[in-house]
């Protein structure tokens, strides 16, 4: 009775211990088969993930030239909105207020239209920085040739999403700029309208106010006579 049981409690202990060798082949396998798979889909990645960088680039590239050109754009109509405001400090003239306004719209709209292509081109430099990284990535997945192809598409996304964010911070301050210059020239042109609509001197209406109490008498004295003739004519028909 005691042998058998031995054999049985040998008998469980190579059965766990086959169990468990089974598992640890089927885990094994299971890395096998992914790191195969991994290795078959990586250049593919790699492939994938170098146009997405490309692309992104590009885009970035062409973000900048946009945002450069919105923010020089905000900058001279500031300078020409600080130059209109100057010259209707100098000369207080409604041609000279035409000017200082509409200076201080062409700035706002320029600041506007810099701050809308400073927050594209943020945008787009933070996918070109996600795309460089995920090429990266991919390159260290293979090898030789594409792996150095790869790994250089994505270092040149993250070269140009760094230019594209140093811009649109360049780009933003710009557009800040603008937009206070247009503010102020608007203001100076509509206290100078203020100015130059002040009423007339009071001497204006010397005259109106000299014959006004003449013509209220003269109103009096008639009202007066005319109700005298009706109380003389009431008296003449009773008797």
């Amino acid at each position: 009775g005691s042998e058998a049981k031995e054999a049985a409690a040998r008998g469980f202990e190579l059965a766990d211990e086959t169990l468990k060798k089974a598992e640890l082949a089927e885990t094994a396998g299971d890395e096998a088969i992914e790191a195969a798979s991994q290795f078959w889909e990586a250049p593919e990645a790699a492939a994938k993930a170098e146009q997405t960088a490309i692309a992104a680039k590009e885009a970035v590239e062409q973000a900048i030239e946009a945002a450069d050109g919105a923010g020089k754009q905000a900058d001279e109509s500031a300078k020409a909105a600080e130059t209109a405001t100057a010259e209707l400090e100098k000369q207080l003239t409604e041609e000279a207020a035409t000017e200082a306004e509409n200076a201080g719209w062409e700035a706002k709209t320029a600041a506007d239209d810099a701050s809308r292509a400073a927050e594209g081109l943020s945008s787009k430099a933070e996918l070109a920085e996600t795309a460089g990284d995920e090429a990266i990535a991919a390159a260290g997945k293979v090898s030789g040739v594409t792996a150095e192809r790869v790994k250089e598409a994505g270092s040149e996304a993250k070269e140009a999403a760094a230019r594209g964010f140093e811009l649109a911070d360049e780009t933003l301050k710009k557009a800040e700029l603008a937009d206070i210059a247009g503010d102020e020239a608007i203001e100076a042109a509509s206290q100078a309208r203020r100015k130059l609509a002040v009423p007339p001197p009071p001497g204006s209406f010397t005259l109106f106010t000299a014959i006004l109490p003449a013509v209220l008498f003269i109103l009096m004295i008639t009202g007066i006579i005319i109700l005298v003739r009706k109380r003389r004519r009431r008296r003449a028909h009773s008797q």
